[in-house]
């Protein structure tokens, strides 16, 4: 049996809600997967939704960075830290604006890729940031899962979560930032 990805897994209230976004399969009834802690978010986009530096402005602000994907006529880009240094890959970069809305950047070649009537499609994660952190045991049912009866599937065991932080704002950033700079990180 495979778990999809994008299935949702939660603790008993349904407040927190964590999802694998690689699929995972059953071996000796037992699947291990990785999960983010994040409500999913699915958007779709045309190419009117770029702008000519090639961006495409996310609506949410607490995105689970590592949980973001981008898909341009079902063909999937690659995640980077700045697409300005990358070379041949289908790839993109999520910015923050002095305004304070997050980006994605596509690379400059874009309008080689993306013609009228491509679908974009992009989706992550909604992070509760800091407030996602839970410990161990938590997560105990299974909300979702597409393939199968989630009545036939239980959590065993579960390790604590890990990191979860809230996003720094602008004006965090502008303090931080000279602060990394002069220290080499």
């Amino acid at each position: 049996a495979i778990i999809p990805e994008y299935s949702v897994f939660t603790n008993n209230s349904s407040s927190i809600k964590f999802c694998n976004l690689e699929e995972a399969y059953f071996y000796n009834n037992k699947a291990t997967l990785e999960v983010y802690q994040g409500n999913p978010i699915n958007l779709n986009y045309s190419i009117k939704d770029i702008s000519t530096l090639g961006r495409i402005i996310l609506p949410d602000y607490y995105i689970g960075i590592n949980t973001m994907t981008l898909k341009i006529n079902g063909q999937k880009y690659k995640r980077v830290d700045d697409v300005r240094f990358e070379t041949g890959d289908l790839c993109f970069s999520v910015h923050i604006s002095t305004e304070q809305y997050l980006y994605i950047q596509l690379p400059a070649y874009w309008t080689d890729l993306i013609t009228q009537g491509s679908i974009i499609e992009v989706s992550y994660l909604l992070s509760s940031g800091s407030e996602g952190r839970i410990g161990k045991n938590i997560l105990t049912r299974i909300e979702q899962i597409a393939t199968m009866d989630i009545n036939m599937v239980q959590i065993k065991s579960n390790t604590a979560a890990e990191g979860g932080y809230d996003p720094e704002t602008v004006d965090e950033m502008r303090i931080s930032v000279p602060r990394q700079a002069r220290t080499m990180n």
